[in-house]
C-alpha cells in the first residue's frame, strides 16, 4: 500500500476505502494494516522531501502549483464520465451495468468488498474531476483510473455470477469491447498521434467531439482529423521562433469573464516591439491592441531594453462566434518584423453576457 502511495499520491483514496473495509471486517487486521501503511507512508514521505523538497515528491511539486486544481462544473465531471476522448464509462461501458450488481449482491464479505470498490470508483471520479486538466494531458483515454483498475475488475463480480443469460451477454459484449479499444489503443499509433494532432492541452474543445475523438482513432483504421476541425485552429503564417518573448497577463487561465473582454500582456524582442494578434475560438478577433509601458518588464528583464511599448492591451465586445456563453479560447500571437512568431499556449476562460 506504500509503494502505491509511492507511485501516485492519490493512492490515498484506496488506501482510506480499504482501511474503512478492514475494520468493518476485524479490528485487530485493521490495527495492524494501519499501522504497517503509516509507517511505510511516513518513511515515503521523509524520503522524498529529503530527495525533491516536497513530503509528496514529484508529484507534489506539480499537483500543488497554481492552477492545478480547479475542474470546472459541470463539464469536468461530465467530461470524466461521457467525453468520447476520456470518459471512463465510454472506454469501459460494462460500468453502466454497475446499477444491476449493486441489486445482485449478496450479503457477506463480497458486499463488503463491493461496496468499498464503488467508493473507491466513485472517489477517484471526484478526484479526477477536480483537477483544472481533467483529460490527463497527453495519455490514451482515462488515465486517471488506472490505478483502480483491480477495484474495477472487482465490481463485475456479482454479474459473472448472474442467473441471467442477458446480463451475462451484456457483461461479455460490453468488457470485450472495453479491452479491444485497450488494445487498439495501445498498438495503434494513430491513437498515441492523437494528443499532439489535436493538440488537446491548448484545445480541450475537442474532447466532446466523436468524430475527431481518441476512440474514433483507434479503431478508425484510415482516421484522419477532420477538415471541420481544422477550421476552428487558428491559421498562422510564418517561421515560429518560440524564443520570442511575451505573456498575456489577463484573463488569467480559468476565469470567468462578464460582458466585455479585456485583454493584457506584453511582447517585446530586444530592439523591437512584438506585433500582437487576437484569435477567440480559433478565428482572428479583428480587434486593434493599445500599446503601453511596462517597465516592471524592463526592470525584471533588462536585456530587452526600452519597453515603453511593450505592453498591449485590448477590449473585445463580443468573444464568441454566435455570441453565446460557455468555455473559450484565447490565442494571441506575437509578429516580428521579419516574418517570424510565437504563438503563446491558449489561455481558457469562461464568458458570460453582463446581466
Amino acid at each position: 500500500m506504500a509503494g502505491a502511495f509511492l507511485c501516485r499520491p492519490t493512492a490515498l483514496v484506496s488506501l482510506f476505502v480499504l482501511g474503512v473495509v478492514a475494520w468493518r471486517e476485524g479490528r485487530r487486521e485493521a490495527v495492524r494494516y494501519g499501522l504497517a501503511t503509516a509507517v511505510g507512508i511516513a518513511a515515503i514521505l521523509f524520503w522524498q522531501f529529503r530527495v525533491f523538497g516536497n513530503a509528496l515528491g514529484a508529484y507534489g511539486a506539480m499537483d500543488t502549483g497554481e492552477g492545478t486544481w480547479g475542474g470546472t462544473i459541470p463539464s469536468s465531471f461530465v467530461g470524466t464520465l461521457l467525453s468520447p476522448s476520456r470518459g471512463i464509462l465510454v472506454w469501459h461501458p460494462w460500468l453502466l451495468l454497475l446499477p444491476f450488481a449493486a441489486m445482485a449482491v449478496h450479503p457477506g464479505s463480497l458486499r463488503e468488498w463491493w461496496r468499498g470498490s464503488a467508493a473507491v470508483l466513485f472517489l477517484t471520479w471526484l478526484v479526477a474531476s477536480l483537477f483544472t486538466r481533467w483529460w490527463g494531458g497527453g495519455c490514451l483515454g482515462p488515465r486517471y483510473f488506472t490505478g483502480v483498475a483491480p477495484f474495477l475488475a472487482l465490481l463485475t463480480a456479482p454479474l459473472w455470477l448472474s442467473a441471467s443469460r442477458r446480463m451475462r451477454a451484456a457483461l461479455v459484449s460490453t468488457v470485450t469491447f472495453a479491452s479491444a479499444t485497450q488494445l487498439l489503443a495501445v498498438y495503434n499509433p494513430k491513437a498515441a498521434d492523437w494528443n499532439s494532432v489535436v493538440n488537446v492541452d491548448d484545445h480541450p474543445r475537442v474532447l466532446w467531439s466523436v468524430r475527431d475523438s481518441q476512440l474514433a482513432a483507434a479503431w478508425w483504421p484510415r482516421w484522419r482529423i477532420s477538415d471541420a476541425y481544422l477550421s476552428t485552429l487558428p491559421r498562422i503564417s510564418g517561421r515560429e521562433d518560440g524564443t520570442l518573448p511575451g505573456s498575456i497577463d489577463e484573463p488569467r487561465e480559468g476565469a470567468t469573464v462578464v460582458g466585455p473582454l479585456r485583454v493584457k500582456g506584453w511582447a517585446h524582442a530586444s530592439g523591437e516591439d512584438l506585433d500582437v494578434r487576437l484569435f477567440l475560438d480559433g478565428a482572428i478577433a479583428g480587434t486593434w491592441v493599445r500599446r503601453v509601458p511596462r517597465l516592471d518588464v524592463q526592470a525584471a528583464i533588462p536585456s530587452l531594453g526600452d519597453c515603453s511599448r511593450a505592453g498591449w492591451e485590448s477590449v473585445v465586445d463580443f468573444p464568441t462566434r454566435d455570441g453565446s456563453s460557455g468555455e473559450r479560447e484565447l490565442t494571441a500571437v506575437f509578429f516580428t518584423r521579419d516574418g517570424r512568431f510565437r504563438s503563446y499556449p491558449v489561455r481558457h476562460f469562461t464568458w458570460r453576457p453582463a446581466p
